[in-house]
């Protein structure tokens, strides 16, 4: 959170950990199994993909030599892509006693399936935080727009093709930090491995 730059987005990401980022210890990325590695199907998965995003985004910024407010950009969306989920997930503590032991014992229960409309969730949410740090609004039009479309290559056409370099990178970013083989020890560079997965991917230029 700290390589965001900018003010009030970083005020943004603050607002939101301040209300959510206790569940984000024990909320697993996928309730489902699917769309993601096993290491963020795990309690506290969703906190580590985000972990992953944030780390992926940053070096491509650097790779590509994007701008500091395209990296900011790019940090903001990987927060929030999938902050729906936290929301719409409910930790259950439970207390238990063997003997003068207390066990503790943590549920995760998804209250609401929203049949994998998450990226609207989140993008719904993101708005209502970047308004509430009064980030201009071709800002936050930019960021839900990253937010939206970042399930394409999931669900197309159900969510907008990536049509900006922003949009494109993020989705790619996402897609690619899911993956059962993606590794940050690849001996490939960051960029070679992007070209490369460009031109394996469907839909992305």
């Amino acid at each position: 959170m700290d390589l965001i730059k900018d003010p009030k987005l970083r005020k943004t990401v603050e607002l939101m950990l301040y209300d959510w980022g206790y569940k984000l210890k024990f909320i697993p990325g996928s309730m489902t199994g699917v769309h993601h590695a096993k290491d963020e199907r795990k309690m506290g998965g969703l906190s580590r993909h985000i972990e992953k995003v944030c780390w992926f985004v940053t070096k491509s910024s650097e790779a590509f030599k994007l701008s500091d407010e395209d990296k900011d950009i790019l940090l903001v969306c990987a927060y929030f892509h999938d902050i729906s989920k936290v929301r719409d997930t409910k930790v259950l503590e439970k207390l238990t006693y063997w003997g003068k032991k207390i066990l503790r014992k943590v549920e995760v229960v998804r209250e609401v399936n929203d049949g994998d409309r998450h990226p609207f969730l989140s993008s719904s949410m993101a708005r209502e935080y970047l308004t509430k740090a009064e980030v201009d609004a071709s800002t936050i039009g930019i960021i839900t727009n990253i937010i939206i479309c970042h399930m394409n290559h999931w669900y197309h056409p159900r969510y907008p093709l990536p049509e900006t370099q922003r949009e494109r990178m993020f989705a790619l970013a996402d897609y690619i930090v899911s993956r059962e083989e993606f590794s940050v020890k690849n001996k490939l560079g960051l960029k070679e491995r992007l070209k490369r997965r460009c031109c394996k991917t469907k839909g992305y230029p």
